[in-house]
């Protein structure tokens, strides 16, 4: 039975590699886008199917139960997963991931040489810092209200949108603890994106429209980089930076089937640049020189693909049939993503770039 599905799968995946290898582009212009510590064991399974041009593609962990967040550091994969804290495994794969929190609902999280920082709504809200191993897990900073979007860590402090004293808005904090700064307040913030040497990236509803922004560390400069009117049907999906450029994926839901489309925007300004157009789902993306991935939820064409610099092809990385491809991450030698439904039938996939 196994040895059939095996054969089932290479075969999907062969179909579908063929079809992206030929997809002209439709060409379709954007409407309004230019702008302690526990032990424990999880399992893992064997090698999933082949990709084509990026190598094999493997399932580090399977039969996860709604993981909430990623984050990849020094050659292993971190994540949060509701009601069992945060999990850790090598990259590499070979062997059990193992439960190094404890904590009944955690949110994002972020990893450097430091340790683990995430957030935590099991109780009160607040982020969390615990060594690379679990260690010591102590409270950071009390929240009021964690905003959505990310954690990230940037020149030793803390981004995140969340509500303090009262005032929603983009905050910042020292990793070693001491008061938050509001960087940018508002109501209508949707969550922090990105934040590295070159700044903050979240996006924010402002009257009728949802603008994607960009400020310095300390909040200076704040402006737009691009827009989505809200009704268009439009939607942001997934976001990344290179330091330099800002990329970022937008689903149109008007057609049937959707068409989705893939951005970089420089961050000294400009018209955002598209980099691909595809019929299907698009639900997370992240780019940088190396290049630009993307998840597709289409049945038809699910998969992770590389989208191809002439901006009409792609390459199909893996085949997905189960779609519900996000929390892509990557460093500068992998990929990884999680896929599937949140019922215990997700996968944690890697491959190296």
């Amino acid at each position: 039975m196994r040895a059939q599905l095996d054969l089932i799968t290479l075969a999907l995946v062969a179909t579908m590699a063929a079809a992206c290898s030929s997809d002209p582009g439709t060409g379709t212009t954007s409407n309004g886008a230019g702008g302690g510590t526990t032990s424990g064991a999880g399992t893992t399974s064997g090698s999933a199917s082949t990709g084509t041009g990026m190598g094999s593609s493997n399932v580090l962990a399977s039969g996860l139960f709604h993981p909430v967040d990623l984050a990849l550091f020094d050659s292993s994969v971190y994540w949060t997963q509701q009601g069992n804290g945060i999990n850790k495994l090598a990259v590499a794969g070979g062997g059990m991931f193992a439960s190094i929190v404890t904590d009944s609902d955690p949110k994002s999280l972020a990893v450097d040489a430091t340790g683990i920082y995430w957030v935590t709504t099991a109780t009160t809200p607040a982020i969390m810092h615990a060594g690379l191993d679990g260690s010591s897990p102590t409270s950071v900073l009390a929240l009021d209200d964690f905003g959505g979007g990310k954690l990230r860590l940037a020149g030793g402090k803390l981004y995140f949108a969340a509500t303090m004293g009262g005032m929603p808005g983009i905050y910042s904090a020292p990793t070693a603890g001491g008061a938050a700064t509001l960087l940018h307040g508002g109501i209508g913030i949707n969550g922090v994106h990105v934040a590295d040497s070159s700044g903050v990236v979240w996006d924010e509803l402002d009257g009728s429209d949802t603008v994607l922004m960009h400020a310095g560390l300390d909040g200076s400069g704040a402006a737009p980089i691009a827009t989505l009117s809200i009704g268009s049907s439009q939607y942001f999906r997934g976001f990344s930076s290179d330091g330099a450029s800002v990329y970022y994926g937008v689903r149109d839901q008007g057609p049937s089937p959707n068409v989705s489309y893939v951005y970089k925007a420089a961050i000294a300004g400009g018209a955002p640049a598209k980099v691909f157009t595809f019929t299907g789902e698009i639900d997370d993306c992240i780019g940088d020189a190396k290049g630009v991935y993307f998840g597709d939820n289409k049945y038809e064409t699910a998969g992770v693909y590389l989208a191809g610099a002439d901006g009409k092809t792609s390459t199909l990385i893996d085949s997905e049939p189960s779609g519900n491809v996000r929390q892509m991450a990557f460093d500068a030698t992998h990929l990884v993503w999680m896929s599937g439904d949140d019922s215990g039938a997700t996968q944690l996939h890697a491959i190296t770039r």
